[in-house]
């Protein structure tokens, strides 16, 4: 009735068919992936100056805090200090955030904090025009923010 030789060919050929499939399905999808990442990269430069900006636009950073209002970029020097800085940007340790330290320094002032984590180890350098406010003068002075890169494969 039924010719049972060609049988094992045709399994044969469906299992390789199978296994070829499959393996163009899953190269496809992660290809995508992988494609979709790389264009979603954002620079490290980026991220971390997008989390500097904290530390002259919040009044629980070193922003000035006065009559009711923050105004941003103007750097309060009784706050500019390594206890504000701890309450200002949280490092792993104390359940923040794990990619990023740094220490900043007021290049006129001369004053310098720094984050929890921090080891003087730059990895980059960011600048910012700031004001300071110090007994009711204000000063125009920069910024200068070295970020330390913590590494993500501990």
């Amino acid at each position: 009735m039924f010719n049972r030789k060609g049988q094992g060919g045709k399994v044969l050929i469906w299992i390789f068919v199978l296994v070829v499939f499959s393996i163009l399905f899953f190269g496809l999808g992660f290809g995508i992936n992988a494609y979709a990442s790389s264009k979603a990269y954002t620079p490290k430069e980026l991220k971390a100056e997008l989390i500097s900006l904290r530390f002259v636009n919040l009044p629980e950073c070193f922003a000035l805090h006065t009559l009711g209002k923050t105004l941003p970029g103007v750097i309060d020097m009784n706050k500019f200090n390594d206890e504000q800085m701890s309450q200002c940007y949280m490092t792993e340790s104390i359940g923040g955030v794990k990619t990023f330290n740094f220490r900043l320094v007021l290049e006129r002032e001369g004053s310098e904090v720094v984050t929890d984590k921090y080891y003087n180890h730059d990895d980059f350098t960011l600048f910012q025009e700031v004001l300071t406010y110090k007994g009711n003068i204000l000063s125009k002075d920069r910024l200068i923010i070295y970020v330390q890169e913590e590494s993500t494969d501990e």
